[in-house]
């Protein structure tokens, strides 16, 4: 919102990058093919090495984060502007800390308008809304607790025994996934749990 407030235009939610601090109720809309999209997505790979998963508490983590991207991924060959500062006042979320004062910035590209944001997950970091920025470790240890937390309750709406470690509860209930009515039973919960998902 800094940016726009600045620049004397009120802001809405841009649905391609997901944040309100770019974004103007004068900007023209964008129309982004899928490839484009999926290129310019920075994704968190699926086997991170053991130095991005295992929390630390002696990690260095970047004070000033600024995108890596040089030129703009829609229009070949453009360069992007300098950064433009969003906040100074971001903060990291760790597993054991929180560092304050942090900044953030953002690029532009000056023929379409796109913006990019920081979001560079070999610094151990995932960028949440510019203003908060989780540690990857954090993340993990989030989305561990949600899985075991889902488990439990699907143990306790199977009658099994809901306590215990994620192994422990996964054996239940695959001892009682052994009969097909109860595989039927237990893949409806899951499938109710998760919106009509497949977990």
């Amino acid at each position: 919102m800094e940016v726009a407030q600045r620049s004397g235009l009120s802001s809405y939610q841009c649905k391609h990058i997901r944040s309100v601090n770019y974004c103007t109720s004068s900007a023209e809309p964008v129309s982004l093919k899928e490839e484009i999209l999926s290129e310019m997505q920075k994704k968190i790979p699926v086997d991170l090495p053991d130095e991005v998963r295992a929390p630390s508490q002696d990690k260095d983590y970047p004070r000033i984060l600024c995108p890596d991207e040089c030129v703009c991924q829609i229009c070949p060959g453009v360069p992007l502007s300098e950064p433009i500062l969003i906040t100074k006042k971001a903060k990291i979320l760790t597993n054991w800390s929180i560092i304050e004062d942090v900044a953030t910035y953002c690029k532009q590209c000056p023929l379409c308008g796109m913006f990019y944001r920081y979001q560079e997950w070999k610094d151990h970091l995932h960028n949440f809304d510019d203003h908060n920025i989780l540690a990857i470790p954090l993340c993990l240890t989030l989305r561990s607790l949600l899985q075991v937390n889902v488990i439990r309750k699907l143990c306790k709406e199977c009658g099994l025994d809901s306590t215990g470690s994620r192994s422990d509860l996964l054996l239940r209930l695959s001892n009682e996934m052994k009969s097909r009515q109860t595989y039927d039973k237990i893949f409806e919960k899951i499938w109710g749990a998760s919106g009509g998902w497949g977990v």
